[in-house]
């Protein structure tokens, strides 16, 4: 018995070290690809910034904290043969497991310009916090995702499925390099953000007035783009505003906005600028 033992725990061991190999060696394709596409500057100091946002809970809220509290009395309940209790228990800890990862990432998302203002990046110039901040909102919902499949890990673990647990790092990855190879072109950091949703198990996306609507075509997940149109619409016309302009902040913009003033029928303004590096924007008239 004794020998048998040992036997399966080698074996166990043996496929959560094949599937933990698996995930490091995609881990360092992943960062070897991400150095390659963007190099070394601000951007990706913004957007290693913005991952931190979601981490910080994760990091009490995820693996560790799961596996550590968890795990041992489920596996202790199911040792002793009650198998429905440790079920009953598990119920129960997901249900407010859940309320408690809403509750994280909305704390994220509501608090982010202060995380990175404040904790994360005190020294950061104001347009790099405003887009750490705006990625870290972006991917606040890989909290919840994430903090829930900690909690599957440990179930697979308890049920001696360890090389599905093993493994599961690994389809994060490629998920993300997948993203990040398509997209790191058109959406440029923001291709990053994107790919940790998709990994994490998004299944879909509602956005509001995209810059570009090509962004749709970047996720293999339906995408549900809105328009703020009819209720800004409505909003400006109850305000009868007096001699109102719909101002473009660039040439991208300038459709949308010219639909506003068609509707509105005000003037059209547009600010010329170009781009001088990642981080700063100079206007030209």
């Amino acid at each position: 018995m004794g020998r048998l033992r040992f036997n399966r725990i080698t074996i166990d061991a043996g496929k959560l070290f094949a599937g933990t190999l698996a995930s490091r060696v995609l881990g360092f394709v992943r960062m070897f690809l991400m150095a390659r596409y963007f190099g070394g500057g601000a951007a990706v100091d913004v957007f290693n910034i913005a991952f931190m946002i979601p981490n910080l809970f994760r990091r009490v809220l995820g693996e560790e904290a799961i596996e550590s509290s968890f795990l041992p009395t489920f596996r202790s309940l199911v040792a002793q043969g009650r198998v429905g209790e440790a079920w009953r228990m598990a119920a129960v800890v997901l249900n407010w497991l859940l309320v408690a990862l809403v509750a994280a990432a909305g704390l994220c998302a509501l608090f982010a310009p202060q995380l990175v203002s404040w904790v994360l990046a005190p020294g950061f110039p104001a347009d790099m916090a405003a887009d750490a901040a705006f990625l870290g909102r972006l991917m606040c919902p890989f909290l919840i995702l994430v903090g829930l499949a900690a909690f599957c890990g440990a179930l697979l673990l308890a049920q001696r499925q360890a090389l599905t647990y093993g493994l599961a790092p690994t389809l994060f990855n490629v998920g993300w390099i997948g993203v990040m190879v398509v997209g790191h072109r058109p959406l440029g950091m923001q291709s990053l953000a994107v790919g940790v949703l998709v990994a994490a198990g998004v299944n879909r996306i509602l956005t509001l007035d995209l810059h570009a609507q090509q962004i749709q075509g970047f996720f293999d997940i339906p995408v549900d783009h809105l328009y703020a149109a009819p209720v800004m619409y409505r909003y400006f016309k109850e305000k009868n505003i007096p001699n109102l302009v719909c101002v473009s902040p660039d040439i991208g913009g300038v459709k949308m906005v010219n639909a506003y003033a068609h509707m509105l029928h005000t003037p059209l303004a547009i600010v010329a600028k170009k781009r001088t590096s990642a981080s700063e924007v100079q206007v030209l008239n």
